[in-house]
């Protein structure tokens, strides 16, 4: 029915949203140097958009994130796992 169809497209938005949150916060924990805290941001955000969508849905967002993530392993001089 077009109201769970309805219901369902705000879930997936909500979703994307939460990813995008998760991505924004991560991005002010590596400005501010928690590190630590960035990638957990990044992981979370990461989970959100691989388990809820494909990867047409999620490739672009994951593929920013991942490059983030590769940033933070730099400037920790974590080469091999950038």
């Amino acid at each position: 029915s077009k109201r769970s169809r309805d219901a369902g497209h705000s879930a997936h938005l909500a979703l994307q949203e939460t990813a995008s949150t998760l991505k924004v916060m991560g991005m002010v924990h590596t400005k501010l140097g928690t590190l630590d805290e960035a990638m957990i941001c990044f992981q979370e955000a990461i989970d959100i958009m691989r388990f809820n969508f494909d990867e047409m849905g999620s490739g672009p967002i994951v593929f920013s994130i991942l490059s983030r993530i590769g940033g933070i392993f730099s400037k920790m001089n974590k080469l091999d796992e950038a």
